[in-house]
């Protein structure tokens, strides 16, 4: 018989033990590569939704900034070779509100994403036919039609910010009225299948609240629309937008990553086609030419110069060798003598110059005799119309005041004392009209009644010699002051230049030619990306970030991980057993004059072919089993992954990975039984043994003494310090406290210890007395046969005590948050309510004053009176919390008031201090601290404590964010926090609040929240429980623990299995001497009793120590208000484990009673 032939009918004879060992490498098998197989079903998944969520969009720019629709036509481009036409599309993407009305319920959807498009924008998205929307007609994706509760024919309202020009944050902003209500008819309803009903530029697998409406007719509800100029009204005004979307640079093959140079020159080209193409007006800036003056003034409709803009001119000035004046003005609201206050004059420009300019800036013509040439900070020059007014001369005083914005829109007034250094005349270039900007409203009004006034002005003050003056001089300055000073009183995070003045220096040139010059050589020098016109590679970022923030075929390894393990383990229990129950086989061969290495070979070769079908089958199971995963991750673990759009793909290279890690895994185990031939003789194995009958009782248990003691001993020493209350408050690491680190100790030393008891009880011969009766007489044998081989008996208890500990263990960290109480160092910070609003927020809801502003209902505003609120600015971002796979760059950042800082609160972990958000303050090595939550910062930004992030700001700077301080299971998950100090100077634009968290009791917290939902609603005010949106991040980790919790389960279960196998070998080992037993009367049912107590008893041991040890390992937690403990699931599991245990331990006894007495009393 050749080897072949004889594996053959080895596998075939054996069969029985080879299908339980092909059974256990397949599920082994099955777990591996399924769990690479989820990961990339996950992946994918991913994949297939950015790409619906974005249909042909290969670039994109959205910019709070409106400019030109006209630019998306001058914007078109060939790629390199001219074959092939990119598409540039329109859009409108605001933040919105929408509110429908239906009999005595309202529905409200916040914070959702309104795009305004035309034809060709929507087809350029994935719209499965559905015709894009008409005047007044609005198309909703399935989110927001199942939260409004509307169908399709409705009527909704649209809560939208009006655009504004100059920003709200300044002193001449509108602060009233910043919204307006568009009606609109729900034409269609997108469904969830739909590509178009997941657009968004920010990549997230659920489905985000999105609408879309007619560009024209936005355009026309938003004062956005083109005018064409007429006789009557000469100036025209072109369509404006704040978004383009780009396609047709890719072709049929997918962008491999951001780094792809097709990625890079796709943006490289568009940028410098924006650049060409890009004009003042979509800069909101103009050239004004000062004929009588000869000048030119660049201006900004913002009314300052953005200081990209400021420097830009700057540098264009000297390149084309240009004198140069930049001014600033504001508005003094009074102006009187310090002397006589009656004296005084209302609603003056004052200008901050520098007094040193030769014409046409200067030199200024003085009535006094002083002529100063330069100013002092305190020192101010006053017209001659003005010094009259006040009754002031050279060296006497004058007290200046103004309103500076304060952090919530309202306008404090300041009063600054002046020196008069001068007084001048009415005439030449200290009455110049150009030195104030040009502003809608004010310098084009006849006279002081007919401003659109941007705050109460007292009209009653004004004096007929301040409406003669205006009358004839309109917005000249009344006084001047250095630039210095005007700076330093004036200037805001917007900038601090109104104006830049420029002249050819001698004589007077041609304005025309200059302002050509100067406008095109301004625009080569000022980069778009400088001004948030910046080109997202919305694409590749979109398939970039579908890798996911956790690898899921890790994370399901993981959850796996005792399946896996207890597989593996009874697969090597299986090959002992085969062994042994072929050790006389063995024995023969090498009698006969075969080798070790010949025997070993022959079973590595039936190992082989077992191992190879095996992983094949298991490969065919794994597909079976992902499956299964996937359904779970759609089912009862949906709350982990947040949407139902997965699907099952099944890649050729994690097949072939998974069967060839399991098979080399198998192999090593296989290899290791086989170690067992060395350690024998023939005559041994001709007899049946395979390993020695029983071990050494003899052996010294000193070291399990010493154990026992040592593990015992800690145990019980940091059980009654913590119960004592000798352990420090502080936090130990990771956001531990001592008490919880001390408890874990405790729980795992006790076990510790346990597991030594144990060994010194094996080792004790005399440890349990063979007396007793009928089944007490049996069960005290069972007990003795476990201690015939302890190191089974020893591993098996350790092997399941510590499973169940880490099973348990981990079950018992979920959370319920919604049942925590309000507390400063915990979370929720002491907080109970969190808002968000659609629209900024101007004026301060912590004051009367500011809800008296902002309520509708001036009775409701004491609703909120002695609450402590707090408002954060906000900066969009992508969602960086758990509940996003997606892979995240920059999250929502948020601007943190002084006031919160000061308060603190919050668990941190890892950051020193008492007060760790006082580290929002400092700016080390140029790098702007925040702070972020564990969890986002960990597992979604990837980065620790002390790390950087990268970004760039609104001016198109890259900024570094340093990483001073972490936060532990806080709502703020998802998010950045840095002060709002650093926040207005990286993001200026941004105006108001939109995040808002509320320190109430908790019997308050339901009429509040309806009254500012209601007070509110043209804001599209959002208000929840902390408690609840800590919920909402707290149930995919509870998911998580879940999902392990059932895998780790199933690993035991499987185990358990293994532990029969390891009674069917005691056994079979044992047959002679069952044989002996029944040989002299005892009945099969007390030979069964026998087997099933040992096995019982070994199982009972490693349960119920595992279990005991965690939930004292967990006390503090299990004690704690939020501890969601699954007791009935856990103890469910745990009872399932015992039964099957014990179901699995039958055929031990099957065999135990059904081998031949007369064969087995032979062997002895």
């Amino acid at each position: 018989m050749n080897r072949l032939k004889l594996v053959r009918e080895n596998l075939r004879y054996f069969w029985k033990t080879n299908l339980a060992l092909l059974l256990g490498l397949m599920a082994g098998t099955a777990v591996i590569t399924g769990a690479l197989v989820v990961g990339d079903s996950v992946r994918q998944s991913l994949v297939d939704t950015s790409l619906a969520r974005l249909g042909q969009v290969d670039l994109s720019l959205h910019t709070p900034r409106f400019f030109r629709e006209e630019l998306t036509h001058k914007l078109s481009t060939t790629t390199e070779g001219g074959q092939s036409s990119a598409v540039i599309t329109p859009l409108i993407s605001l933040n919105t509100s929408l509110v429908f009305e239906q009999e005595k319920q309202i529905h409200r959807a916040n914070n959702t994403n309104l795009f305004g498009v035309r034809i060709d924008t929507w087809s350029m998205l994935k719209n499965d036919g559905i015709a894009p929307p008409e005047a007044n007609e609005i198309l909703l994706n399935a989110r927001l039609a199942e939260e409004l509760q509307v169908k399709t024919g409705d009527e909704i309202s649209a809560w939208v910010e009006l655009p504004a020009t100059i920003p709200r944050d300044s002193l001449l902003g509108k602060r009233e009225e910043t919204s307006i209500e568009v009606r609109y008819i729900v034409r269609e309803i997108i469904p969830e299948t739909v590509g178009a009903g997941r657009f968004a530029f920010t990549p997230n697998q659920q489905l985000p609240r999105t609408c879309f409406v007619n560009l024209g007719t936005l355009q026309d509800s938003l004062d956005l629309s083109a005018i064409e100029g007429t006789p009557r009204n000469p100036v025209s005004r072109p369509a404006r937008i704040n978004g383009i979307l780009a396609s047709g640079f890719y072709g049929d093959e997918e962008p491999t990553g951001l780094h792809d140079v097709r990625v890079q020159e796709s943006l490289s080209l568009m940028q410098n086609q924006l650049k060409q193409k890009l004009s003042l007006q979509d800069l909101y800036l103009k050239i004004r030419q000062h004929e009588d003056q000869g000048y030119l003034s660049l201006e900004s409709e913002q009314m300052f110069l953005e200081q990209p803009v400021a420097e830009a001119i700057e540098k264009v000035a000297s390149q084309l060798d240009l004198q140069t004046s930049p001014v600033l003005v504001y508005l003094a609201n009074e102006i009187h003598s310090v002397n006589n206050p009656n004296n005084f004059s209302m609603y003056s420009i004052v200008a901050g110059v520098h007094l040193t300019e030769k014409s046409p800036f200067g030199p200024f013509e003085y009535k006094s005799e002083q002529t100063p040439t330069e100013l002092a900070d305190n020192e101010i020059i006053l017209n001659e119309w003005l010094a009259d007014d006040l009754k002031v001369t050279v060296g006497e005083e004058i007290e200046l005041s103004y309103h500076t914005v304060g952090s919530h829109g309202e306008l404090p007034e300041e009063v600054q004392t002046f020196k008069v250094a001068g007084i001048c005349s009415m005439e030449g270039p200290s009455q110049d009209r150009g030195v104030t900007p040009e502003l809608k409203g004010i310098t084009d009004a006849d006279r002081f009644s007919d401003w659109d006034q941007p705050f109460p002005m007292n009209m009653d003050r004004i004096t007929p010699r301040d409406d003669e003056y205006w009358e004839k001089y309109r917005a000249s300055p009344k006084a001047f002051v250095s630039l210095k000073t005007a700076q330093a009183l004036w200037q805001s995070r917007y900038g601090n230049l109104t104006s830049f003045r420029v002249a050819t220096p001698g004589e007077n040139g041609n304005l025309s030619d200059l302002e050509h010059k100067l406008q095109s050589t301004f625009l080569d020098q000022i980069e778009p990306a400088q001004l948030g016109l910046q080109f997202q590679p919305t694409r590749a970022s979109g398939l970039a970030a579908a890798q996911g923030t956790n690898d899921f075929s890790q994370l399901f390894l993981a959850f796996s991980f005792f399946i896996i393990l207890a597989a593996l383990v009874l697969v090597s229990l299986l090959f002992k057993l085969s062994l042994e129950r072929r050790a006389s086989e063995i024995g023969l061969f090498m009698a006969v004059g075969y080798q070790d290495h010949h025997v070993r070979r022959q079973f590595m070769l039936e190992g082989f072919l077992l191992i190879s079908l095996g992983s094949l089958l298991g490969a065919i199971l794994a597909v079976a089993y992902a499956g299964l995963m996937m359904y779970g991750l759609k089912t009862w673990w949906n709350q982990a992954v947040g949407t139902q759009d997965l699907k099952l793909y099944v890649i050729p290279v994690s097949i072939v990975s998974g069967m060839v890690v399991t098979a080399s895994l198998a192999f090593v185990v296989i290899w290791r039984s086989l170690t067992l031939l060395n350690r024998r003789s023939p005559n041994a194995l001709l007899s049946g043994r395979l390993e020695p009958e029983a071990d050494r009782i003899s052996s010294s248990p000193r070291i399990a003494r010493w154990i026992a003691i040592g593990f015992g001993g800690l145990g019980v020493v940091l059980l009654l310090v913590g119960l004592l209350g000798l352990l420090p408050q502080q936090e130990a690491f990771g956001g531990f406290s001592w008490k919880v680190v001390s408890f874990f100790l405790v729980g795992f030393s006790l076990l510790i210890a346990f597991i030594a008891v144990f060994q010194i009880w094996l080792k004790k011969p005399d440890a349990t007395e063979l007396k007793g009766a009928h089944y007490s007489g049996f069960a005290r044998l069972s007990l003795k046969n476990a201690m015939r081989h302890r190191q089974r008996s020893l591993l098996t208890v350790l092997l399941m005590s510590l499973a169940t500990f880490i099973i348990v263990a981990v079950a018992a960290g979920r959370r319920n948050p919604t049942t925590e109480q309000p507390e400063l160092h915990s979370g929720n910070g002491g907080f109970t309510l969190l808002a968000e609003s659609s629209l900024p927020l101007l004026y301060n809801l912590d004051e009367q004053e500011g809800r008296e502003k902002l309520f509708y209902d001036p009775t409701k505003t004491d609703s909120l009176a002695g609450i402590p609120v707090y408002s954060f600015r906000v900066q969009p971002g992508e969602e960086a919390s758990c509940l996003n796979l997606y892979q995240t760059r920059l999250p929502t950042i948020l601007g943190v008031p002084d006031r919160f800082i000061e308060r603190g609160g919050f668990k941190f972990a890892d950051t020193p201090g008492e007060n760790p958000w006082q580290l929002l303050a400092d700016k080390a090595d140029g790098a702007i601290p925040v702070i972020g939550d564990m969890n986002t910062l960990q597992y979604s930004l990837h980065v620790g404590l002390g790390g950087e992030i990268e970004m760039t700001d609104q001016r198109g700077l890259q900024q570094k964010l340093k990483i001073s301080g972490m936060l532990d299971g806080s709502v703020f998950q998802g998010v950045l926090l840095m002060s709002e100090r650093h926040f207005r100077e990286l993001f200026p634009d941004r105006a108001g609040y939109q995040y808002f968290l509320f320190e109430t009791s908790q019997g308050q917290s339901g009429e509040l929240s309806n009254v500012l939902e209601t007070q509110l609603t043209e804001f599209g005010f959002d208000v929840e429980p902390v408690s609840e949106r800590i919920a909402q991040f707290l149930a995919v980790q509870n998911t998580y623990l879940s999902t392990f919790q059932t895998l780790g389960g199933l690993g035991l279960l499987l185990g358990s299995f293994g532990l029969g196998t390891v009674m069917l070998r005691n056994v079979l080992e044992r047959n002679s001497e069952l044989a002996l037993l029944r040989a002299v009367g005892v009945s099969p049912m007390g030979i069964g009793w026998m087997v099933l107590v040992e096995n019982g008893f070994l199982l009972t041991c490693g349960l119920v120590s595992g279990l005991l040890a965690a939930l004292l390992a967990m006390a503090p937690h299990l004690m704690s208000t939020g501890a969601d403990f699954p007791w009935v699931s856990t103890l469910i599991i745990l009872g399932m484990i015992w039964l099957v245990g014990m179901l699995a331990a039958l055929f031990a006894v099957y065999t135990a009673v059904k081998t031949p007495i007369v064969r087995s009393l032979r062997a002895l």
